[in-house]
């Protein structure tokens, strides 16, 4: 009986042993972490990692507002000023896009396409499926919204080779004819549904879509792009002097002696004018094909602006500015200049007659030849300014690297490269930046 009572004692002491590993088995197996080791024992917990600061430089980009939309090659994207968020507008391999344009409150991209036979005109948010009116014969080189953010102006080569086509549409749908002349540039009336035209160097028109065709002004060709001051104000130029024009009522009033030649863009709250004046015989001041500037001799070339409330008239620059154009707040004004080694560079006035001057660069060939030698006409669709007057855009080289570049305007920084491309255009302020004239 007692070597049976020690058997009975060792079995049950066995089967408590037993009983007990298991449990415990399987009490590691279910702690064992899904991503720990085979041991079924937890990975020692990770000290955290600590945050690295950003530079005040790059703190300063990811703090811009708005978009970028930029042309590179073939394609057409969207992105976040600093070169994130990423967005593919439209392109391909057979698909040209081109001429990138925000609508006034810069929630819409309109933009061209053609896949070298037919051209259509896209609209729509980033991303999102855009309304397109398709069908036209040559690809639009100008697309300009009207202030609503309803319509769209264009410009085009006329089919029949007879110079330039301008027609208008509403997104989606067919587009409207308009006028053919060359040289043609237009603009949008503020308010009212309709458009002044330059045509043919020779006259100044109004015209309210579909067909109502008005002369207001015959022009010896010394302005480009019109410039409405308000509803009813048209900027014009005859014998040399700049004129308000009444279109209601035809009354004509001088302000200024402007010169031979001139190119006018006004500020986004109309209350300055930056006009460039180019006398004694002067024809152009323009981007060439092999060199950024190409000025035809100029015996006077002057960047003055005008502010209407105090009439003061003040003088920006004497020396040959390519472009200018002005901040969304309407308190700076940026023009392009020329600089050492065929580059040319962004210098940025104030009233207070401050200056600063940003990175020299070598254009782009699209920028060169496209935008800058008609950026009186691109100054009322384009923006190389971010909403809040804080940086600029540009595209092209410097030193050995080309790309699409952003810099401040405060002078402490010098440009970062945020993406590939040819040109590229910020969207504007939500609120458009405009206003009424106070002349």
């Amino acid at each position: 009986m007692t070597a049976i009572r020690r058997f009975r004692e060792r079995r049950s002491l066995a089967a408590l042993l037993i009983a007990a590993l298991t449990l415990l088995a399987a009490a590691c197996t279910s702690s064992t972490p899904e991503t720990g080791s085979e041991t079924g024992l937890e990975d020692p917990p990770s000290l955290p990692i600590p945050e690295q600061p950003l530079s005040p430089e790059i703190e300063a980009m990811v703090s811009l507002s708005g978009q970028l939309a930029v042309v590179d090659g073939h394609d057409v994207y969207a992105m976040a000023p600093d070169g994130t968020g990423v967005t593919l507008v439209a392109g391909g391999d057979v698909v040209v896009a081109s001429q990138p344009t925000w609508s006034p409150d810069g929630s819409r991209l309109a933009w061209v396409t053609t896949d070298g036979t037919t051209s259509a005109i896209a609209a729509g948010p980033p991303g999102a499926e855009p309304l397109v009116t398709d069908g036209l014969a040559t690809p639009p080189f100008y697309l300009g919204w009207d202030g609503a953010g309803a319509s769209l102006a264009y410009l085009t080569s006329d089919p029949l080779g007879s110079g330039f086509e301008m027609g208008t549409l509403t997104p989606g749908e067919a587009t409207v004819g308009g006028q053919v002349g060359a040289p043609l540039y237009l603009s949008w009336r503020p308010e009212t549904f309709g458009l002044a035209l330059h045509t043919d160097a020779s006259r100044l028109e109004l015209l309210e879509p579909p067909t109502s065709l008005e002369l207001v002004a015959a022009t010896a060709g010394e302005l480009a792009a019109p410039v409405w001051l308000d509803d009813e104000r048209l900027l014009l130029v005859e014998a040399g002097k700049l004129v308000v024009l009444d279109v209601v009522t035809d009354e004509r009033t001088e302000f200024l002696d402007i010169g031979d030649l001139t190119r006018l863009v006004l500020s986004p709250d109309r209350s300055r004018l930056a006009y460039l004046t180019v006398r004694a015989g002067t024809q152009t001041v323009a981007l060439g094909n092999t060199t950024p500037a190409q000025p035809v001799v100029p015996d006077e070339i002057r960047l003055r602006v005008f502010d209407f409330a105090s009439g003061r008239d003040s003088l920006v620059t004497d020396e040959p500015a390519l472009s200018f154009e002005w901040s969304p707040n309407s308190g700076l004004l940026s023009w392009l200049g020329e600089a050492d080694a065929g580059q040319v560079e962004w210098h940025i006035w104030s009233s207070a007659g401050e200056f600063t001057t940003l990175a020299p660069y070598v254009p782009s060939p699209l920028d060169r030849s496209a935008y800058l030698p008609f950026f009186d006409q691109y100054a009322q669709s384009q923006n190389r300014w971010d909403p809040d007057a804080q940086a600029m855009v540009f595209a092209g080289t410097i030193g050995e690297i080309s790309g699409v570049w952003v810099q401040l305007v405060d002078g402490d920084f010098g440009p970062i490269r945020v993406a590939e491309g040819d040109y590229a255009t910020w969207s504007p302020p939500p609120g458009g930046g405009g206003g009424a004239s106070i002349l």
